[in-house]
């Protein structure tokens, strides 16, 4: 079991998306009802203080929050404005922190300074041509979701950003021009109309360059598939998925994997959460279909909403149930689970699973942010005592277990790709081929 506590952050209105700063212990916001509220995240001293404190309460069989570790005043309100009508849909930090980007149901796209939350430019967020055409001859005919972002990444460098909309399409924009999109650079993750079954885009995630440099392929995913696309060729879709089993709510990029490399000799992969509580492998270079699965949640009914990997030694997931999931990397062994919300509040999923600059386990969902740090145990067992015998046999019994793993076999794998072969329903361009935890005490 992980012997963990936490620090709670109660937020006025749910969460729908959020993003931590690349450089400092700060965590921006963004709720439903429009506001983006700005946080600078509890101090090293005060969790080394808290861990000490709660080090005085066997918590091995309880992963819930300690009464001791709710306590929002822990947490500094660095700014907060109410930024989008009505709602805040995406926000990111650039990689060099120095700005917040922002997208909403508005339709507007706004860059402000991340210190002070002043805006800086603000861009309409355009619709397609088909769209523009139904609105000038009837505007109660448009199609609204074409220009409704989902979600932004700005990861590539400090003056481009990616944002997914509503409609399944990626719109690229440079920040040091005055219109912000850049014409005619737009990816569609159903560029067949309909033929895979694309929808919304849920993640947007750019791969390393293999040689180092910026990152020039990019994974996305929406609805049932995952595509790829090269940021130097706009509207070129390098592959598209076979239409997967279940929607694909999230992805991530963890930089090392064991077994087999892919593309390039990489042993990363991209692992993506899916809707009914799997989370699907995929190797770079073979992404006609994910290779392994990995059950997270199934058996509780619950959505993987969100994953990370960290410095490719640990995957964390957090569920549609309240439940943030630590697995080890190549199996499906849990290393243990983290109660983010409660049934008395409410089991809110947790949307956003995150590593701030301090190394802590920052999720956050419905109505809270939670900062994990691990408690300082002072009962520990001596060395040579019973109850490392203990440990270590009990070590044992799990390696032996983990063979009888709950990720696909490759006898099961093909054979359920034999079977969805039949689906073949939505006809469209056939798809390409083959084209530790380092939080401490979980090691």
């Amino acid at each position: 079991m992980l012997d963990y506590s936490s620090f709670r952050l109660a937020l006025p209105n749910p969460l729908l998306t959020a993003s931590l700063h690349p450089s400092e212990p700060i965590l921006a916001t963004g709720l439903s009802s429009g506001h983006v509220q700005v946080y600078r995240l509890p101090s090293e001293a005060s969790t080394t203080a808290a861990a000490d404190s709660d080090s005085d309460h066997d918590s091995d069989d309880d992963t819930s929050p300690s009464p001791e570790s709710q306590n929002s005043s822990e947490f500094s309100l660095l700014w907060k404005t109410r930024r989008h009508k009505p709602t805040v849909r995406a926000v990111s930090y650039t990689c060099d922190g120095r700005s917040l980007l922002s997208a909403g149901t508005d339709t507007l796209f706004k860059v402000a300074d991340s210190s002070t939350g002043k805006v800086s430019s603000k861009y309409a967020i355009p619709t397609s041509a088909t769209n523009q055409k139904k609105r000038a001859g009837d505007p109660s005919k448009a199609v609204p979701d074409a220009a409704v972002p989902t979600v932004i990444d700005a990861s590539i460098n400090a003056h481009t950003a990616l944002m997914g909309t509503e409609a399944g399409t990626i719109l690229r924009l440079d920040l040091r021009t005055p219109k912000g999109f850049v014409e005619g650079q737009v990816w569609s993750l159903d560029p067949a109309e309909g033929a895979y079954g694309a929808d919304t885009v849920s993640s947007i995630v750019p791969l390393p360059g293999l040689e180092g440099g910026e990152p020039r392929q990019i994974v996305a995913t929406g609805g049932v598939v995952l595509a790829v696309f090269d940021i130097r060729k706009p509207g070129k879709t390098i592959v598209t998925s076979e239409m997967q089993e279940d929607d694909i709510l999230c992805a991530t990029w963890v930089p090392y994997w064991p077994g087999r490399t892919g593309v390039g000799n990489s042993r990363g992969r991209i692992l993506t959460g899916m809707a009914e509580g799997m989370a699907g492998v995929w190797r770079r270079g073979e992404w006609e279909d994910h290779g392994d699965r990995i059950n997270v949640c199934k058996k509780d009914g619950d959505s993987v909403d969100s994953i990370i990997g960290i410095d490719g030694l640990g995957i964390v997931a957090g569920t549609g149930g309240g439940k943030v999931k630590v697995f080890k990397v190549g199996g499906n062994k849990v290393l243990g689970e983290l109660t983010h919300s409660t049934e008395e509040e409410g089991g809110e999923g947790v949307g956003f699973v995150g590593e701030d600059t301090e190394g802590r386990l920052v999720s956050a969902g419905g109505e809270c942010v939670r900062v994990w740090y691990k408690n300082n145990r002072k009962d520990k067992a001596p060395k040579g005592s019973d109850d490392e015998d203990d440990s270590d046999a009990d070590s044992d019994d799990s390696d032996a277990s983990e063979d009888e793993s709950d990720i696909d076999s490759e006898e099961e794998h093909a054979r359920r790709k034999r079977k969805r072969k039949g689906l073949g329903a939505r006809k469209g361009p056939k798809p390409a081929k083959n084209v530790k935890m380092t939080f401490e005490g979980l090691d």
